[in-house]
């Protein structure tokens, strides 16, 4: 069986006066292993390769609507080449927490500021969808400042929270995904991430 290959962008860190480095939290790279049962991982920087069967925009940075740091002006620049290549390939794109906000901003969708969503908060299904039914609910991990008012038309949401910020969405056409928590950050991998994942891996 011909194992996958996971593209994975790295958060952006300035760790000293204009040197940048690319972080990746470990958590991440071992849950990949776990939902892809060890596939071939690359770490995607600014080169532009369409031998990968999905990209991982990785958490981390802020949107540059909120920040002025260079290192978030660097990762916006960088993601944004990514995710056009993506695009224009058909390239499976999962965004998670940053990544999603990301996604979601590049289709014009609204992000707004919010101290709500730090701390573990329940999440909702309004109908039925490709992965849940109606009412369905879970308890996921929050640790954004910026959330989700509003999706774009070409964005379908599958999960809020009671704020009704969109906390899961696909698009309509394309294999594109955002979650805005963190799946990697549970010991064991949650059942609303195996749901999840069995269905877009």
């Amino acid at each position: 069986m011909k194992k996958k290959v996971v593209g994975i962008l790295p958060t952006i860190k300035e760790t000293y006066k204009s040197q940048f480095n690319y972080v990746i939290d470990l958590k991440l790279y071992e849950f990949i292993d776990k939902i892809y049962n060890n596939p071939i991982k690359k770490i995607i920087s600014n080169i532009l390769d369409a031998n990968v069967d999905v990209i991982f925009f990785s958490g981390g940075n802020t949107l540059i609507k909120y920040s002025k740091k260079k290192e978030d002006k660097i990762r916006n620049r960088i993601n944004s080449k990514i995710l056009n290549f993506a695009i224009k390939n058909n390239i499976k794109c999962i965004g998670i927490c940053w990544g999603a906000q990301f996604i979601a901003s590049y289709y014009n969708s609204i992000i707004n500021n919010s101290k709500k969503h730090i701390g573990n908060h329940f999440i909702y299904s309004e109908k039925n969808n490709l992965f849940f039914k109606n009412t369905e609910k879970f308890l996921v991990n929050s640790y954004h400042n910026q959330v989700i008012k509003k999706t774009s038309p070409m964005i379908e949401n599958l999960l809020i929270a009671k704020d009704r910020s969109v906390e899961m969405f696909k698009h309509k056409k394309k294999p594109i995904y955002g979650i805005m928590w963190h799946p990697e950050r549970y010991k064991k991998i949650k059942k609303l991430d195996q749901i999840i994942f069995n269905k877009i891996k």
